[in-house]
């Protein structure tokens, strides 16, 4: 018997007629979804539409959950505690509609006014120092000068459409009371959720019930200590933009507060933006800033970071930017921002993994 014969003979014993039914009615289901996607597509973009406020207000409650369990643990009902929370964080958010994002977009202008004075003192300095500006210096300085006049010759348009986003709006408050109203509900029947969802999960699979205790944990740490970085970084460069007398300050420091959601990459861009919008100040104040914010990024990443995170959520700066660059190419910005806690979860499934075959083993 030749070899052929014997791949054909031992294929003929491992596949029988029911396995390739099987991958023929794979192959036919696949054949329907696709020639009804229309409809298919139209569903899913209902069901998207229905549960999304349900997925938001399980995200808030899951977030607000930990300040609700800290404040149980020590003695407050939490008929008492969530009201407060919530009622905190709506008056926030009021107040920054109402005083801080008016006060962001009438100082945007003045902030792209600051960039393209600063992009102009950089070529005026290189020209004066310089035998021969590069070709690339001058081009790219060109191309930024156009690109900041171009947004603010659109900043006084933004204003007269103001009327035209009522609507939407109006639209949009009153998917954020529905929001808030099932994340409320929620984070008052959070133990019973979290009992339930582990309940059903450990009745599919046990293995799959530690990996989401695991999960649970390391995701709810990373955003805890997130939020405690983001207010330490707003205190921290609001004092540093003030203390050098950056007309921007309270905007670079919202800003350098939100880009911790991108690690490393955000707070470096920030920071450059700082910088180049404070070259038109004198140069002791570009001296101290330079340096406040050297040492200032020294301290946050090898002092209160470590203390604030700890050990199990560490991330390594290559896995991080890995986990970016990756969120950011398959899902966009939203990637972008749940990138951290994917790859958390993803290494939680795998050392648990790891963990129960080395003790199969």
């Amino acid at each position: 018997m030749n070899r052929f014969e014997e791949y054909v003979k031992d294929f003929n014993t491992k596949v029988s007629i029911g396995l390739l039914l099987r991958i023929a009615l794979l192959f036919l289901i696949v054949l329907l979804v696709k020639q009804t996607w229309p409809i298919w597509s139209y569903v899913l973009s209902v069901m998207r539409s229905i549960l999304t406020p349900f997925l938001i207000g399980f995200i808030i409650a899951y977030i607000l959950s930990e300040p609700v369990n800290y404040l149980e643990g020590k003695g407050i009902s939490r008929s008492i505690t969530i009201p407060i929370i919530y009622m905190i964080v709506i008056v926030g958010l009021i107040w920054l509609l109402s005083s801080l994002v008016p006060m962001v977009i009438s100082r945007l202008y003045n902030l792209l006014t600051s960039i393209t004075n600063g992009l102009s003192w950089l070529a005026h300095t290189v020209e004066v120092y310089s035998e021969r500006v590069p070709v690339w210096f001058s081009a790219l300085i060109d191309g930024f000068r156009t690109s900041v006049n171009d947004l603010k010759d659109i900043m006084p348009a933004i204003s007269k459409t103001v009327p035209d986003l009522v609507s939407a709006a109006m639209n949009l408050i009153v998917q954020t009371v529905f929001t808030t109203v099932i994340s409320i509900f929620m984070c008052f029947g959070w133990h019973q959720i979290k009992y339930h969802i582990k309940r059903g999960v450990g009745k599919i699979s046990k293995l799959f019930s530690s990996c989401l205790t695991v999960m649970d944990y390391e995701v709810g740490t990373y955003i805890h200590s997130m939020l405690i970085l983001m207010i330490i970084r707003f205190v921290e460069y609001s004092i540093v933009y003030m203390l050098i007398g950056h007309p921007d300050w309270m905007i670079l420091a919202l800003l350098t507060s939100i880009s911790l959601l991108v690690p490393y990459l955000g707070p470096t861009v920030v920071n450059c933006l700082g910088i180049l919008t404070a070259l038109t100040l004198d140069p002791i104040s570009i001296i101290i800033l330079v340096v406040l914010i050297v040492v200032l990024s020294f301290v946050d990443e090898y002092v209160i970071a470590p203390l604030v995170h700890s050990h199990n959520t560490g991330v390594t700066p290559l896995w991080s930017l890995f986990s970016i660059f990756a969120g950011g190419t398959l899902f966009g910005a939203t990637g972008i921002i749940a990138a951290i806690p994917a790859y958390l979860s993803i290494r939680s499934i795998y050392n648990v993994l790891i963990r129960k075959e080395g003790g199969a083993s």
